[in-house]
């Protein structure tokens, strides 16, 4: 083989690659669902964990991880996470299977006193994992408590 035929070979090869390389995953069959366990204390001070029990069911036909975000709602309407911290990832669920989560938000300094409300949701992916551009995708169920009040901040 000559070098022309060698580099015309070879670069039809990188481009075979490059084109299987460049193919898009099949959609997700996920599917899960939220439901509510536990909600926080009444009464929230300086320190103290607002904690949320959710059980989790994987509703897909294959074993897959889901991604729990957490945030509350302060008096203004902020939503309010520790800085991403609240979020958690579930055990690799078999199709039909639960898990119990308990979701934490630690009342800050920067928490205005207050009515509260939370919202819990369940993710199918989340992408940086832990990183300044982490976010989640594929939204799967939520629970939504932001116009309630739920537990109340006092200094």
């Amino acid at each position: 083989m000559n070098r022309r035929e060698y580099l015309t070979t070879f670069s039809a090869s990188v481009t075979g690659l490059t084109i299987l390389s460049g193919t898009s995953k099949a959609a997700s069959d996920a599917a899960g669902s939220l439901y509510l366990k536990e909600l926080p204390d009444d009464r929230q001070t300086l320190g103290d964990e607002a904690e949320v029990k959710v059980e989790v069911k994987n509703e897909g036909d294959s074993s897959n991880r889901m991604y729990v975000g957490y945030s509350v709602t302060d008096p203004d309407g902020d939503y309010l996470d520790n800085g991403k911290t609240t979020d958690k990832a579930t055990e690799y669920l078999s199709s039909g299977d639960t898990q119990i989560m308990t979701l934490e938000w630690t009342v800050t300094e920067e928490a205005p006193p207050g009515e509260y409300g939370f919202i819990v949701k369940l993710w199918d992916n989340r992408e940086n994992n832990n990183g300044p551009d982490e976010s989640m995708q594929g939204e799967l169920d939520t629970i939504d408590r932001t116009d309630e009040n739920v537990f109340e901040v006092v200094k």
